[in-house]
């Protein structure tokens, strides 16, 4: 679960932490996408770089099992890729899916 109240307090406003979950909410879905494509196209500089990203803002969310499975994906563009990319992206997608979900409840 997206533990809001880390968030806030790393931000240290509540509506810093708000504008956070918007942007997250708004651009995730465009990450993975550039993610999916960079690794389709085996561009790996790009895929690592998005995948730090993600995983960063995954890390402010308090999602450290989403943000491994980026770690991961990050770690596999730097070696030069490998087939493994397509099936964290796949498991990271289900966890983006479920972390999504939560802050649209919240």
């Amino acid at each position: 679960m997206a533990n809001l109240e880390h968030l806030k307090k790393l931000m240290g406003d509540a509506s810093l932490a708000a504008r956070f979950l918007q942007l997250f909410r708004s651009q995730m879905p465009l990450q993975m996408d550039a993610l999916r494509q960079h690794i389709d196209l085996q561009n790996w500089d790009a895929a690592g770089a998005e995948a730090h990203a993600i995983k960063g803002q995954l890390r402010y969310l308090d999602e450290e099992a989403a943000a491994t499975l980026a770690y991961r994906i990050e770690q596999l563009a730097e070696q030069g890729g490998g087939a493994g990319a397509a099936a964290f992206v796949a498991a990271l997608d289900e966890q983006l899916k479920r972390i999504l979900e939560e802050i649209d409840t919240e």
